[in-house]
């Protein structure tokens, strides 16, 4: 790893990575060392953009402790608890990559995945999600994660008319001009936020590439997500999203990639 004096933080980096945080100060030094230490391996000028919800335990204070030795590193915060999707459009409204990616902050998917994501952007693609779910995907899920995610994404498809196999995913990368011009349009704060951003997307003919997830998976760390609640206010944003869309037929712009091995 290159020592903290030759580095410097981009004033124009050509990527900008988000990872919104909620109360993890149990795994946000691990991930912003791993992901560092990754985009540093890639020779791309980056940010990393630590988008914290409103964080009561020690989140903050050490990603603030990590950017005295890391330029790279930045940190966005909500003054209380906000919800995902308003952490997310903090972070978006100063991120200065001309590819905007993020990653949720106990790292689920290889890093290779987000490097393929980038790369899918950079080459063409409007949007590249990384998916649990999608044909080919080898990624373990615990049972109830998985039966509620599954159920979500089907549910999703038939009320919204959509293709993708999993909205949700902790993976995704996008062009700047595409997020900034999407972000507004998007309502929900919270944890649905994926999903209207990619509906919203595909209804205006975005090319959104969805890759199969491999490798990884099957954590045992608690999730912040709450089945019940979280689930509630998911179900009733995919109604609230199909009376304000009216989704349509249109020719489909999503395809699937088969991921790097």
């Amino acid at each position: 790893m290159r020592s903290s004096e030759n580095r410097r933080s981009p004033d124009h980096p050509s990527l900008s990575v988000a990872v919104p945080a909620y109360n993890e100060a149990s795994v946000i030094a691990s991930t912003i060392d791993r992901l560092l230490t990754f985009l540093r391996s890639t020779g791309c000028d980056f940010e990393v953009i630590v988008a914290d919800d409103g964080s009561t335990d020690q989140t903050p204070a050490i990603v603030q402790s990590m950017r005295l030795a890391n330029p790279e590193l930045r940190l966005t915060t909500n003054g209380h608890n906000m919800g995902r999707g308003s952490a997310l459009r903090h972070a978006f409204s100063s991120a200065a990559g001309s590819v905007i990616a993020y990653v949720d902050a106990d790292l689920p998917f290889r890093l290779e995945l987000l490097q393929s994501s980038i790369d899918l952007v950079a080459n063409g693609s409007d949007i590249a999600i990384v998916s649990k779910y999608a044909p080919g995907a080898q990624f373990e899920v615990p049972f109830v994660r998985k039966l509620a995610g599954i159920g979500y994404s089907v549910l999703a498809r038939i009320i919204l008319g959509i293709p993708f196999y999993d909205c949700q995913g902790g993976m995704k990368a996008m062009k700047r001009d595409v997020l900034l011009a999407m972000t507004p349009l998007v309502r929900d704060d919270r944890w649905g936020w994926d999903t209207e951003f990619l509906t919203k997307a595909w209804l205006r003919g975005l090319k959104v590439v969805e890759i199969p997830a491999t490798g990884g998976g099957l954590t045992t760390r608690k999730s912040t997500v709450n089945l019940i609640r979280d689930g509630r206010r998911l179900l009733i944003g995919l109604f609230r999203l199909r009376l304000g869309s009216r989704p349509r037929l249109r020719t489909m712009t999503v395809s699937r990639e088969a991921p790097n091995t």
